[in-house]
């Protein structure tokens, strides 16, 4: 199940858990049943299936505590947390997960301790707490560099670039992406994917569009023949908003598509809303608003049944900032149709 889980064969490894579940459960050995649910949710969650996935690291947690493994019971704090952020709470995310890196650091396990660090700093960057973030990040790349650990460095760099970005600092980022990318094979494929997404959020904020959509190629390529449902469907995202800036609107719908209807199947919230959004923003601009107007209400749909699940106040507000674009470009196809009144009501469900 591991070989086939890091070979990205989602679908082969979860068959060969499940298998492996109940000569485990027959043989009660706790340690064994954590790291067992601890794979299986990582598959189930590679495939878009949160809630199952946060279910089984529930139950890896309990295991790992009950037969005295306070490494695998880190490791399930860690991943119960990153589906917490994918469901919409990095408040409770963020509890995870520092108390997953600081188990991993009293027990010395020091190749353990990046993972649920970087992870602490993407929940603080969602609540908007970017220095903080950053001044985290750069010990963790220190720490990483002491230490010769490469591939943690990529990752870490990777993640410099996703903070600098949502601080406004294009150059800096696209020069992280650059670093992560040049460390070679050190950078595992999941981590050089999301640097060249990275690097094209990056050069379309520099104005360099043409060499954000080659960015994206590349990483395509490097996606071709794995089935990861999260890194296909932030691709098919960033395409489409590169796409939209360079006034291709017709391409950037066909972009989208395939992910839209997967994450219709799956019903993640968190990554359907921005893609329905940006296919909204393009059918408008292609004067079609039967089909603008049928994405922005599935859209708002998913905004109401949403928006309240966070219980961390400032997530509320980074949420309220999605919602701006949603209800701009409903108030903006309204307005196109001299339908004033529905232009005012809009506005009136934003506030």
């Amino acid at each position: 199940g591991r070989l086939r889980y890091r070979a990205r064969d989602l679908a082969g490894a979860d068959s060969l858990y499940t298998a492996a579940l109940p000569l485990l459960t027959a043989a009660a050995d706790s340690a064994d049943l954590a790291a067992l649910f601890n794979g299986l949710g990582n598959c189930r969650a590679g495939r878009g299936r949160y809630r199952d996935a946060a279910e089984l690291y529930a139950r890896a947690g309990v295991m790992a505590r009950g037969g005295g493994s306070r490494s695998l019971e880190a490791m399930a704090l860690n991943n119960l947390a990153g589906v917490e952020m994918i469901l919409g709470d990095p408040g409770a995310a963020a509890d995870g997960y520092r108390r997953a890196r600081d188990i991993q650091r009293e027990l010395g396990l020091w190749q353990q301790v990046g993972a649920p660090w970087r992870n602490y700093t993407q929940a603080l960057t969602d609540q908007g707490r970017h220095d903080e973030a950053r001044s985290e990040l750069q010990a963790a790349l220190a720490f990483c560099r002491e230490r010769g650990f490469r591939g943690e460095e990529a990752f870490t760099l990777l993640r410099l670039a996703e903070v600098d970005l949502a601080a406004g600092r294009p150059d800096s980022a696209f020069a992280r992406c650059e670093d992560v990318l040049g460390l070679g094979a050190a950078a595992e494929l999941e981590v050089s994917a999301s640097a060249r997404m990275r690097a094209a959020d990056a050069l379309l904020v520099l104005g360099r569009g043409a060499e954000a959509l080659a960015q994206l190629d590349a990483a395509a390529e490097l996606l071709a023949g794995h089935d990861d449902f999260s890194l296909e469907v932030l691709l098919a995202g960033t395409r489409g908003r590169v796409l939209r800036a360079l006034d291709r609107h017709a391409e950037a719908i066909a972009a989208m598509q395939p992910a839209l209807a997967r994450t219709a199947e799956r019903g993640v919230a968190r990554y359907r809303l921005p893609l329905l959004v940006g296919a909204a923003r393009s059918w408008f601009a292609l004067g079609v608003a039967d089909s603008a107007g049928a994405c922005l209400d599935g859209a708002e749909r998913l905004w109401e049944q949403e928006r309240s699940l966070p219980a961390d106040p400032e997530w509320r507000e980074r949420r309220g900032a999605e919602a701006q674009l949603l209800f701009a470009t409903r108030i903006d196809l309204a307005m196109a149709r001299g339908d004033v009144a529905s232009a005012f009501a809009a506005a009136q469900r934003y506030k």
